[in-house]
């Protein structure tokens, strides 16, 4: 599960608390003002490499030496794959971050959850009784303390966040499992990685063959 892309939540529920529905998704003003950032930095190293590079293939001289000499040319053209990635990579992450919005409606029985990105959307539905329980999660970061309520899935890409808020107490915990009929589980659910042993095949029989 990818929660920290999800910065707010808002949810609704019935009069019985089923359906629970929730939209989630990234705060805007602040995943725009870090892809500014990122861009600009990204304009001010990367532009200044293209001009000279530019420069570089118009001149004839610089051009006879660059093509003259294989092993400098591949030096140059990883560099710039080497700075156009190190700012493409991040830039794609807050682009994600920004245009994912997900939707999410919890039944007594299933969990299931609608994503919308730019490159498409995707659908999954789980049964409730699969999850293994609630976590109280805290992130922290520089802008401070967050705290998460997590529906925990033995499959961490199917755990799915319940609420985020400055705090969360107990009451709150448990007003949640009481209403899913979950325990609550630690937080370390969250990060542990589930190992699946595929079966050894069956030992066959050794016969020796007729000569």
């Amino acid at each position: 599960m990818r929660s920290q892309v999800f910065e707010f939540v808002d949810v609704s529920s019935g009069s019985e608390g089923f359906p629970l529905r929730s939209s989630q998704g990234a705060a805007r003003a602040s995943s725009l003002l870090q892809l500014a950032l990122v861009s600009a930095l990204a304009a001010v190293v990367v532009v200044p490499q293209f001009g000279l590079a530019g420069y570089a293939l118009s001149s004839p001289d610089i051009r006879q030496s660059i093509f003259g000499s294989p092993l400098v040319a591949f030096q140059l053209v990883a560099a710039m794959l080497f700075w156009v990635g190190l700012f493409a990579w991040p830039l794609r992450g807050l682009f994600a971050r920004l245009t994912w919005r997900r939707s999410v409606e919890i039944t007594r029985e299933t969990v299931a959850v609608s994503d919308t990105r730019p490159l498409g959307d995707s659908q999954w539905t789980a049964p409730l009784s699969a999850y293994t329980g609630v976590a109280h999660h805290i992130r922290s970061s520089l802008s401070g303390t967050r705290h998460e309520l997590v529906l925990v899935h033995p499959d961490p890409r199917r755990s799915v966040l319940l609420m985020t808020a400055e705090h969360v107490s107990d009451a709150d915990v448990a007003r949640m499992t009481r209403l899913l009929g979950l325990p609550q589980v630690a937080a370390t659910e969250l990060y542990r990685l589930t190992k699946r042993k595929s079966p050894l095949p069956s030992p066959r029989a050794w016969r020796p063959q007729a000569a």
